[in-house]
């Protein structure tokens, strides 16, 4: 569930989230990032994608999918700040946490979330509504 930066932040207006906004809410690492997750918001439903720069290769040359359950898509269930993530299969993809910040909305692990009510910075790979 944790991608490899640590760019699994989230900041989202949960009544925004669940409200049937039409147009979709994307969160991205908020840095440059090789690896990490990507997630789209649309109403109650998501979509969330994994990426990477590695590449393999099988024995005959074919591209070997670095993720290949994913994309996931389902629905997005909330209590409070806490979203959850669940896929059409009823499977739980991940849980994060609506946070704001300096005009910013970020989707946070409980654990980065924890950190950063403690006084921590957000982490520069955090991922991070995009326009």
């Amino acid at each position: 569930m944790l991608m490899s930066m640590k760019g699994f932040l989230i900041t989202v207006s949960v009544a925004g989230v669940l409200s049937g906004c039409v147009s979709p809410m994307k969160y991205e690492p908020g840095c440059v990032a090789m690896a990490g997750d990507r997630i789209e918001v649309t109403g109650s439903r998501f979509v969330w994608d994994k990426f990477t720069d590695i590449r393999r290769v099988d024995d005959d040359g074919n591209v070997v999918p670095a993720y290949p359950d994913y994309p996931r898509s389902g629905r997005v269930e909330s209590t409070g700040r806490q979203l959850k993530f669940i896929d059409d299969t009823g499977e739980l993809v991940g849980e994060l946490v609506g946070h704001s910040a300096d005009g910013q909305r970020f989707l946070l692990t409980t654990e980065q979330f924890e950190q950063v009510e403690a006084g921590a910075e957000i982490p520069a790979c955090a991922l991070t509504l995009t326009d």
